[in-house]
Parts: structure tokens; sequence; C-alpha cells
């Protein structure tokens, strides 16, 4: 009896370029009244989210969301005592970002290049 090597799949470069290319986005309303840190973490943690953009940050939510970094440690924040404060927390590089503040009635805008594992850039205008 003869045993022939088992034969692997062929590689499929198409998938793994599909995985580089892809972008995991999650975009939560904290409640700037809420105050429960563990419960909002370990959502976040649970979403497997490779970009976090937070919305109603203040301080106390700026200092609360720290451990993200470990994880998402390209960061762009603009905490606000009123509902407007944003965080964008990336696993990936971030470039040309920017923050508009709260000006009359216009709520405060985040801008940033979203730098994928493959090289492409996508563009992210973030708004409460």
């Amino acid at each position: 009896r003869t045993l022939l090597p088992a034969v692997a799949e062929p590689s499929r470069p198409g998938r793994l370029l599909r995985a580089l290319r892809r972008l995991r986005l999650v975009v939560p309303n904290l409640q700037r009244s809420n105050r429960d840190r563990a419960q909002a973490l370990s959502v976040l943690r649970q979403a497997e989210a490779d970009v976090i953009l937070l919305l109603e940050v203040d301080a106390w939510w700026s200092e609360a969301l720290r451990p993200l970094a470990a994880t998402h440690p390209h960061v762009v924040e603009e905490p606000e005592p009123l509902y407007y404060g944003l965080a964008l927390y990336s696993r990936f590089k971030l470039e040309e970002t920017s923050i508009r503040p709260r000006a009359n009635e216009w709520p405060p805008s985040l801008r940033a290049t979203i730098v994928l594992p493959a090289g492409e850039r996508v563009r992210l205008y973030g708004l409460h």
C-alpha cells in the first residue's frame, strides 16, 4: 500500500490581500453621564475593531479610556465638558489628523487618514 503526501490547499494571495485591506470600525456614544468604565472597555474589546471613534468624551472618559492605547496606540482626542468630545483610537497608523473645535452651534469634527496594512489609505470624518 502506498501513502501519498497530503497536499495543502494552494496559497491564496487574494485572501491575504483582502485581510490587509479590511477595516473594522466601531462608533459608540459613551453617554457622558455614564461612568461604567469597566463595561465600556469590555464592550470595546469584544468588538475587536481596528478603529474606535468615541463620542461624548469628557476629561473623565479621556482618562478612563487610556487602557485602549495598549492595543490601539494611535490616538487623537478632543475631550470636552459638554456632550461633544471626540476620541479616535486606532490599531493602524494615522496621518493628516485634525480636530475642528466646536464653533457656535456646530459640534467639533475630526478627520484622519487611516493607513491600512496593505498601504492603502482611508479618509475618516467623525462628527457627533
